[in-house]
């Protein structure tokens, strides 16, 4: 590995085995389920192998236990996300698309660019698809390097928003997810 290690020597214990009871189905936090952990631990021992003390070095059976503990907790934060996401909160109608054209700053051809926009709120974020598009609209560009801005009213709740472009009414393609409520569209 080419990164900077911090300084220290380092341990790598590899295929740490426990059971533990984890699961998002309720059959499976009814069993203990086999999980394998790498750890990889950073830690100064070079006084240990000056004293030749064994107090000095590095307890294994502690090292596994905190590192257990905190996979366990970031499994169980995971679960938790997961419920929540489960839930469905609908965002907000998203408001009409508001469009700019600039016969700079992009590579569209004279003609004109539809656009849609959809948010998405925390439980579509991760796991792919967004709300309900808004209207289409429109605006004639002036090409050869012509491009468009978009902007949509803010949408409570929503993490991100989908833009949908294209050439022809009604066959708007994805084109980008922004965390703003605005876009810059160079191609289309």
């Amino acid at each position: 590995d080419e990164r900077a290690a911090p300084l220290g020597d380092r341990i790598e214990l590899r295929g740490l085995r426990c059971s533990v009871i984890v699961g998002v189905l309720a059959e499976e936090r009814e069993r203990a389920q086999p999980v394998e952990i790498d750890l990889d631990l950073v830690r100064p021992i070079e006084a240990a192998a000056i004293s030749d003390d064994l107090a000095e070095t590095t307890n294994y059976a502690d090292v596994l236990a905190v590192d257990t503990l905190q996979s366990i907790n970031q499994l169980l934060i995971s679960l938790d996300i997961h419920q929540l996401n489960a839930t469905s909160f609908p965002l907000p109608a998203i408001g009409a698309v508001t469009l700019g054209a600039a016969s700079t700053g992009g590579s569209i051809a004279t003609g004109t660019v539809y656009v849609k926009c959809a948010a998405r709120s925390g439980m579509n974020y991760y796991r792919g698809g967004s709300g309900v598009a808004s209207a289409e609209a429109s605006v004639a560009v002036t090409g050869p390097t012509a491009s468009v801005s978009a902007s949509v009213p803010f949408v409570k709740m929503a993490n991100a928003y989908d833009w949908y472009v294209g050439s022809a009414t009604g066959a708007e393609f994805y084109y980008t997810t922004t965390i703003v409520n605005s876009v810059t569209i160079t191609s289309v």
